[in-house]
């Protein structure tokens, strides 16, 4: 839930942000383009002529000035956002919790919970490499290797 909470804040923090831009572009004059340079990632600038930088900016600045400052508020999908990163959180939880309402022993269930996790471990390395274009297999068999040492971190600590 606090996953949540966090993405509505930050969702919240991020239009502040764009809205603080905007505000500061709409009420600048001629310094207005030296400002968006300033705020705007100029790494992702990097490759463009200092003229095509400008006229981007000034493009920007003749939007913004075109623009009204929008109000800063949550928003539907922040909400929904929110609840869709709680619902996986619990599902990701869940089958690691099982094991500890089935099964009597702490012990067993423990390592059965670890079991499960390793397991779904590979599974997400196996899609990740999927997407990413890597071995599935391979990167399955990392994600589980790094699941396993925090396990044997976490064993001693009582975990």
């Amino acid at each position: 839930m606090i996953d949540g909470v966090m993405y509505v804040l930050l969702s919240l923090a991020q239009r502040s942000d764009h809205q603080r831009v905007q505000r500061l572009v709409s009420t600048a004059s001629g310094e207005a383009v030296q400002r968006l340079n300033n705020e705007i990632d100029t790494e992702v600038l990097a490759a463009r002529s200092d003229t095509e930088r400008h006229d981007l900016f000034r493009g920007l600045y003749q939007y913004a000035q075109s623009r009204s400052v929008p109000t800063i508020g949550i928003k539907r999908d922040d909400v929904l956002g929110g609840i869709a990163i709680f619902a996986v959180s619990v599902a990701a939880t869940l089958p690691v919790a099982i094991p500890f309402l089935l099964i009597g022993d702490p012990w067993l269930a423990r390592r059965v919970s670890n079991l499960l996790a390793s397991g779904m471990l590979v599974g997400i390395g196996y899609k990740w490499a999927q997407y990413v274009g890597a071995n599935p297999w391979k990167i399955g068999a990392y994600t589980a290797g790094i699941g396993v040492v925090i396990v044997l971190i976490a064993i001693p600590m009582g975990g």
